[in-house]
C-alpha cells in the first residue's frame, strides 16, 4: 500500500492509477530478474475493478479521464 500522488475523483481512477503504478514497478523488477536469469514467464497484474481493467485495455480520453496523468 502506498499513498497516491494525486486525488482521484472516482474509484475507477484510483484503481487505474494503482494498476499503472504496479505495472511500472513490475517492469522495473522484470528488468532486474531478467538480468540474473530467473524470469521464466510474463508478469501478470490482477485487478478486481472491471472499469479500471477496461480503461487499461482502452485508455480513451474523454471528460472523465483526460486529467489522469500516469
Amino acid at each position: 500500500s502506498q499513498l497516491q500522488q494525486i486525488v482521484a475523483l472516482s474509484t475507477t481512477e484510483a484503481e487505474y492509477i494503482a494498476a499503472t503504478e504496479a505495472f511500472k514497478e513490475a517492469l522495473w523488477l522484470e528488468g532486474i530478474v531478467k538480468e540474473i536469469g530467473f524470469l521464466k514467464q510474463k508478469i501478470t497484474i490482477f485487478s478486481d475493478s472491471q472499469s479500471a481493467i477496461q480503461l487499461c485495455k482502452n485508455p480513451v480520453f474523454h471528460d472523465r479521464t483526460k486529467h489522469i496523468d500516469v
